[in-house]
């Protein structure tokens, strides 16, 4: 029989002397991601939750919970178990001129027991937006899940709407997911494939960003360190189409503690993210950072407490 893990715990027979060892070994390649690459952060989530943050934006092929909503619907098919999720992030400006911090709040609630659907529902409000998710996701067959979204938003501004310039509207998306059972791959994989904002009007792009088909996978080596990649392609409408790409890492302290740390971009800016979570029998609390290094410094922090029901 194959089971999906939601969150990927395990007991481990490792030594604490070879789990200290292992822990030195990714503070290392996590230090040297950060000092020698030079890969950009661009526009491409409505909104992260801490464990997203510090993936830098990755998960696309292993979103977990609550993640699932605004990364991909689909996996939520694979994942048997009901969750709220609350996270404040907010983003600190401390280059140019005025420097600003804004704060987004997101609550959550998934439902993944439902023998025929999945579902999850997402509300984020913005200094200047708010944004509401809804998805979708079916299992149709061990390894294969498929999912929708759809989301509307609008602006907030009480000047806009009294001169009747307030702004609403709808967009969204589809995806689907590939997990490999054992017979297939000794070492558990699982591929995703996403799509968003489909309709692409030029009139919601200021505030949803452009159209965007992407894919990402999660390896579990050893139940001990788990390895994120990502690429996902922006098709403004009135720009020429780019790429974006993440690596992310999350390393396993025990049963129930992770590091976790990130990189993304491509040619026009500069990012990465890191962050701690732990992982209760009924709650899990999350930390996430994520640094904009060029052409401006932004940095941007989210606690999200997840409870599972």
């Amino acid at each position: 029989m194959f089971y999906f893990c939601f969150i990927h715990k395990a007991t481990f027979t490792n030594s604490r002397k070879y789990q200290c060892k292992a822990l030195f070994a990714y503070i290392v390649c996590i230090s040297v991601y950060f000092n020698l690459t030079s890969i950009p952060y661009l526009f491409c989530l409505d909104f992260q939750s801490a464990r997203t943050l510090s993936l830098a934006q990755g998960g696309r092929g292993g979103a977990l919970l609550n993640d699932t909503i605004t990364l991909n619907p689909s996996l939520l098919g694979f994942q048997n178990i009901a969750s709220l999720s609350g996270t404040m992030n907010w983003l600190n400006s401390p280059s140019g001129p005025s420097p600003q911090a804004h704060k987004n709040f997101n609550v959550s609630v998934v439902d993944g027991k439902n023998e025929y659907v999945a579902a999850g529902v997402s509300f984020t409000r913005k200094p200047s937006l708010d944004v509401f998710h809804g998805s979708l996701a079916k299992k149709v067959a061990q390894w294969f899940s498929v999912g929708v979204s759809v989301k509307r938003f609008s602006t907030k501004s009480n000047s806009d709407a009294a001169a009747g310039k307030s702004k609403t509207g709808f967009d969204g998306g589809a995806s689907f997911s590939i997990v490999s059972p054992p017979e297939v791959s000794s070492i558990p994989i699982q591929i995703g494939f996403t799509s968003d904002n489909l309709l692409n009007k030029i009139s919601h792009e200021p505030f949803l960003g452009p159209r965007q088909i992407g894919a990402g996978t999660k390896i579990n080596i050893n139940q001990l360190l788990l390895l994120y990649g990502d690429v996902l392609g922006h098709f403004p409408i009135s720009a020429k189409a780019y790429p974006l790409f993440t690596l992310g890492s999350e390393f396993a302290l025990g049963n129930d503690f992770f590091a976790r740390g990130g990189l993304l971009g491509f040619k026009k800016e500069k990012g990465w993210g890191t962050g701690v979570g732990w992982v209760g029998p009924k709650i899990a609390l999350n930390y996430g950072f994520q640094r904009k290094t060029y052409p401006q410094t932004h940095f941007q922090h989210a606690l999200t407490l997840d409870l599972y029901m």
